[in-house]
């Protein structure tokens, strides 16, 4: 029987402990009276002083309770996670299966997801990477969270999140959990991206981290929380060049349809599966690494074309960054035409500026558009839109341009060679068209 005080919240609680299982049945009371009364009832006489024990969330301590020190574990572990390591062990052939199918991939990519998640199951700590896997609906994503992974490690212990709770001030559900699925990631759909993304990498490296309760102050708890992201989008994080953290699969576009056998067997070989995570030897440098994929490198690519990249664009003077994204004549529709037209005559003055040597006033106008064209959501109001500059530090202030005062910032754009051949070429499409005018005009 178990009555105490927690050290760290400063509540009560009450349980039963069963030593033939190892496993403790335990709630909150709401005052001690009651504590008192559940004591009595069984068959114990309640002491002067409640005592203090230290009741937290353990996923690295393979125990449910140590009386002499005062501790009582929230992570009780499932039978899966009790299996001592003996060699001989592999994954066994349904399970293997379904996760080769979720990667798209049965060799290298499949063989680090699988040392990532013997590393949890061994070493009881965050690996300080995760994973995104992503493709078509029925994939088998959310099949391999809910009927594999959350069985050994706990269902208890193992929750899916949507992307947009990162925003939530309130994070206690990340407290006690050793598995989270972020379903249906797609950073495009949140509202404030950055923020996202910071808080999805404290998440995947930082320990202890800070926890905001609905109710009550925050505090300081060790994370044990590792990571895997599901995503439908093809673009469905911001991953930059300099990223250590996110592992991801090749994107799978064929869906799954298990049949009542297939789910039968991926029950039954739980246990051979447990097995293999005590028993494989892990590479713990390897795991702490993400594996460089051809989907990793385009979501890269598509992330480099950023706010912040166009913003670092625009403080750093590269206009190689805007040239690179010209329109292409003929591949667009009306109202992008019009756009993109807005957007080339803004980066011709920003070449010929650039082949003159002179300061470049763009107006808080221009820099809407220029925005507007490589972004997908731009803010439209002139004050939301100034705040959004401001964010990505680039400050405007008042100037003339072409005669005229606006705000807006002054750019000193570096005259590389692809800007003079940019311009080399494009004075003489200017003459080619003007001397065809001319003999129109003469005819």
């Amino acid at each position: 029987m178990l009555g105490f005080r927690n050290e760290y919240d400063d509540n009560y609680y009450i349980g039963i402990y069963d030593a033939e299982s190892d496993t403790a049945n335990v709630k909150q009371t709401s005052n001690l009276t009651k504590l008192h009364h559940f004591m009595v009832e069984h068959g114990e006489t309640p002491p002067d002083v409640i005592p203090t024990w230290r009741y937290e969330f353990r996923f690295d301590v393979p125990y449910t309770i140590d009386v002499e020190n005062k501790f009582l574990n929230k992570y009780q572990p499932p039978g899966y996670m009790r299996l001592e390591p003996y060699k001989g062990t592999k994954v066994p052939p349904t399970i293997k299966q379904l996760i080769q199918h979720v990667l798209n991939d049965n060799g290298e990519v499949y063989e680090h997801y699988i040392n990532w998640l013997a590393f949890i199951y061994q070493y009881r700590e965050k690996p300080g990477t995760a994973w995104l896997v992503h493709g078509t609906q029925g994939t088998g994503k959310n099949l391999l969270f809910s009927r594999v992974l959350s069985p050994v490690f706990g269902f208890e212990y193992c929750k899916t999140s949507p992307l947009d709770a990162l925003e939530d001030q309130f994070n206690q559900q990340f407290e006690e959990a050793v598995l989270v699925l972020i379903s249906e990631a797609d950073v495009e759909a949140v509202r404030n991206q950055r923020r996202v993304m910071e808080r999805l990498r404290e998440l995947i490296t930082d320990t202890p981290i800070s926890i905001r309760p609905m109710r009550g102050t925050r505090y300081d708890a060790r994370s044990f929380t590792s990571l895997m992201m599901s995503s439908n989008q093809p673009a469905s994080l911001d991953i930059d060049e300099e990223d250590r953290r996110i592992n991801v699969a090749p994107r799978q576009d064929e869906a799954i349809r298990p049949s009542d056998e297939f789910l039968n067997n991926l029950d039954d070989e739980l246990a051979m599966f447990a097995a293999h995570m005590a028993s494989v030897t892990v590479d713990t440098q390897a795991v702490r690494r993400p594996i460089q994929t051809e989907a990793r490198r385009r979501l890269q690519l598509i992330s480099g074309n950023s706010q912040t990249d166009v913003s670092s664009a625009l403080l750093d003077g590269n206009l190689d960054f805007f040239l690179e994204l010209m329109p292409e004549a003929n591949r667009m529709d009306a109202s992008a035409s019009i756009l993109a037209d807005s957007y080339k005559k803004i980066v011709d003055e920003m070449c010929r500026h650039a082949v003159e040597g002179t300061e470049h006033r763009l107006s808080r106008n221009q820099l809407h558009v220029i925005f507007d064209y490589c972004l997908d959501t731009v803010p439209g109001s002139s004050h939301k839109f100034t705040k959004f500059l401001r964010y990505r530090g680039i400050y405007t202030e008042r100037m003339r341009k072409d005669g005229e005062l606006c705000y807006g910032i002054a750019a000193k754009w570096q005259p590389t060679e692809i800007v003079f051949e940019y311009m080399k070429e494009s004075h003489h499409e200017e003459h080619h068209s003007r001397r065809s005018g001319s003999r129109r005009n003469q005819r």
